[in-house]
């Protein structure tokens, strides 16, 4: 015959209850581990993603601006040729005078053009790299964190599993 405890129930049931309370307090710790780890996993690919976008930006940049600048420098090229063109046909000395002066303002002017560009070139890709560092950090941060919650989670658990064991000791 079993004896009753004070709640009425036998000695044998409270042991068993007080062993799958505890089974069940373990797996549900281990499981919110992984649920934290899994929301901050989809977080940092998602940061990691961001950052390479964001050097691949910076590359594109620095091609397209490169192009963009020599573009300027052909525009200045083909006008000169223009001028000179125009100069010859009125019989006018291209290589010196006002004709001169007149082709190397366009040159210069259109240098100065191809330097704007890679200078706004060189700002949109500092911009760019400053991105691509937050997002690297923001992915660091992320990993921290979710280290921080499994630890956390874990530590939890393993509280609510010391007390149920000190419970369960204290009613043998």
């Amino acid at each position: 015959m079993c004896a009753l405890g004070s709640n009425g129930q036998t000695a044998g049931t409270t042991s068993t209850m007080n062993s799958v309370g505890m089974g069940l307090t373990a797996v549900s710790t281990l499981y919110g581990m992984s649920a934290a780890g899994n929301a901050y996993d989809n977080q940092i690919a998602t940061a990691k993603a961001n950052a390479q976008i964001a050097a691949q930006q910076l590359a594109d940049t620095g091609i397209a601006g490169g192009t963009a600048a020599n573009e300027e420098r052909q525009k200045g090229m083909q006008a000169i040729s223009a001028q000179r063109a125009g100069y010859g046909a009125a019989g006018i000395d291209t290589n010196s005078g006002t004709a001169l002066n007149v082709q190397a303002g366009t040159a210069q002017t259109a240098e100065n053009n191809a330097q704007k560009v890679l200078y706004n070139t060189m700002l949109n890709q500092w911009g760019l790299k400053n991105e691509e560092l937050q997002y690297n950090q923001q992915a660091k941060n992320l990993q921290k964190a979710k280290e921080n919650a499994e630890s956390t989670t874990f530590l939890s658990g393993l509280t609510k599993l010391a007390s149920q064991y000190a419970s369960f000791a204290g009613q043998k």
